[in-house]
Order: structure tokens, then C-alpha cells, then sequence
């Protein structure tokens, strides 16, 4: 059920606001419905008609949202750059990514992690980031 407060004693702006909330739930549709007899054939031709109205409502709403954001919203692409044979993509969340020449993914790392300056640093893999590889050494060292 639709609640509604009062500010400033403003009666009038809480009554239309009322409405609003009343026509959202669709109260007004169902007291007008109730109020005439209809047949099965005039109610599934309303419902048709409800449905076709909401679908082209939501397509005028999403051209109009991507009309107002202008372009579509586009993922930030990677600074790329090559050390050695590896090719290396920081990206803007922090994460580093570490490719062999054939674009092969060899580790994912945090940029608070890397040292640039040793290859060998980036190219082992960070066992701390997989658990179930973490899980595995501890068995191999325990047995």
C-alpha cells in the first residue's frame, strides 16, 4: 500500500503524490475494472495492449538514455608495452596482466606487487591470489 508523508503542512503536494504512487500500483485500473463487465476477449486484448505499451515505453527510454549519455560507455583500454618477449597490460583498476609472445596469459597480479626491474618477479606465478593451488603446495610439502 502506498504511504505518503507530509512536509510543511503541504496537503496538496502529498495528495498528488498519493496519485502518483496510486497509478504506479495500478489501483485506478482495477477499481475501473471492476466497475464494467467485460468478456475474456476484451480482457486478453487489454493485457495485449498494456504489454505492447510497456515494451515501446522501455524502448523510447532507452533511446532517449543513450541519447542523453551521448556515446555508449566504453571499457578503459590497458596501457600495453612490451618488456622482452612478454608483453605486459596494466590496467586502470590496479591489476597487471602478463602475456608471452603468443598471447598467452601467464600471471595476473596487483600493480602494489610488481617489481619491474627483475622479469622474473612478473613471470612466476602468485600463488597467494589462487587458493587452490595454495591448497595443493600445502599437501605436497605435508606428505
Amino acid at each position: 500500500m502506498a504511504t505518503v508523508t507530509i512536509y510543511n503542512g503541504d496537503i496538496a503536494s502529498a495528495l498528488r503524490a498519493l496519485k502518483k504512487e496510486l497509478q504506479k500500483e495500478g489501483v485506478f485500473r482495477l477499481a475501473k475494472s471492476r466497475k464494467n463487465f467485460r468478456n475474456n476477449r476484451e480482457k486478453a486484448k487489454e493485457r495485449f495492449d498494456e504489454i505492447v505499451r510497456r515494451k515501446i515505453k522501455d524502448k523510447h527510454e532507452k533511446k532517449a538514455n543513450s541519447a542523453y549519455n551521448g556515446v555508449e560507455i566504453q571499457k578503459p583500454k590497458p596501457f600495453v608495452f612490451k618488456l622482452e618477449d612478454y608483453t605486459i597490460k596494466v590496467f586502470d583498476d590496479g591489476r597487471v596482466a602478463v602475456y608471452t609472445a603468443k598471447n598467452k596469459k601467464i600471471n595476473e597480479l596487483m600493480l602494489d606487487k610488481v617489481n619491474f626491474d627483475d622479469i622474473n618477479s612478473l613471470v612466476k606465478k602468485d600463488i597467494s591470489k589462487n587458493d587452490d593451488k595454495k591448497r595443493e603446495e600445502v599437501k605436497n610439502n605435508n606428505e
